[in-house]
């Protein structure tokens, strides 16, 4: 009500007003004049014609009462009304300036290998190097035939036969630098007569008999070897040994391959051997340290 009395008076209030103060101001020119009920209203009156100035110092006080009586109480708040529906969605704003750049982060861990990749074009060949010396033959052979020797090798060292026979001398490098040579006989022998024989001791027989009758005749085939040098050894595979071809004996025949093919080396003997003599009807002697064995004789 506080608020509604301070706004500025509405026509009808004046007039009733009005009405009010003639009733009570001047009652016998309301019993001479009076009104008809509600003949005076906002449209009987023009606008501005009733202000302050044209209203009886009683109206002006009853107004200035009510304007100060005091102030009701607030009111309780209303319900919340309805929310409204979501406005549209505002542009969008400007972009911001970019931002300074942070530190390096750290190196994070090795991740897992990758598929092998496509194999590259191949390369150019490259040039050629000079050729490097010539090394010695994994295994070298000279072979001489025919030859013709007595043979001492019984138990009683005595030349018990005559031999024919071939020969292939074998050279095999070591990996010390040092040689093996391999000496392989292939051929036939005849007897002598009067002298002992290979082995009389297998016979029942004793060295100085001279039980032996001569003219048996047989094959034999046999090995011997020995090493060269006992570590880099001089070589010389283009060498030729003409006197190994007419050697009168097989030991003779072995130190003159020595000194055409390793100059500068002594031959002290072969240092294994291995041989078997055989007859058809006279016997069959093995003689050998490869293993050590010595069984058997050729009698006649």
């Amino acid at each position: 009500m506080g608020r509604i009395l301070r706004r500025r008076p509405s026509a009808g209030l004046v007039v009733a007003l009005v009405a009010l103060f003639v009733a009570l101001g001047s009652g016998g020119a309301y019993a001479a004049f009076a009104l008809p009920a509600n003949s005076v209203g906002s449209q009987q009156l023009k606008n501005h014609s009733v202000g302050p100035a044209k209203l009886t110092a009683w109206v002006d006080a009853q107004l200035t009462k009510v304007s100060k009586l005091p102030t009701g109480k607030t009111g309780t708040n209303g319900t919340n009304g309805a929310p409204g529906s979501q406005g549209q969605t505002g542009a969008s704003g400007a972009s911001g300036t970019s931002g300074q750049q942070g530190p390096t982060g750290r190196q994070g861990a090795q991740g897992p290998q990758g598929a092998e990749g496509v194999q590259g074009v191949a390369g150019q060949e490259g040039v050629q190097g000079p050729q490097g010396q010539a090394g010695a033959a994994s295994l070298l052979t000279w072979t001489y035939g025919d030859i013709q020797v007595p043979d001492p090798s019984g138990d009683c060292a005595n030349d018990w036969a005559t031999d024919t026979y071939d020969t292939a001398m074998e050279v095999t490098p070591q990996a010390d630098g040092s040689y093996l040579v391999s000496k392989y006989l292939t051929g036939s022998f005849v007897t002598l007569a009067d002298t002992d024989q290979p082995n009389p001791t297998a016979s029942g027989g004793t060295c100085g008999e001279k039980a032996q009758k001569g003219g048996v005749n047989g094959t034999f085939q046999g090995i011997e070897t020995w090493k060269v040098g006992s570590g880099p050894t001089n070589f010389d595979p283009t060498a030729v040994c003409s006197s190994c071809a007419n050697a009168t004996s097989s030991e003779q025949q072995n130190a003159d391959f020595m000194n055409a093919y390793f100059p500068g080396s002594t031959y002290s003997g072969y240092q294994n051997y291995d041989f078997v003599y055989h007859t058809i009807s006279n016997g069959s002697w093995v003689h050998s340290n490869t293993p050590d064995n010595n069984t058997g004789n050729i009698t006649g």
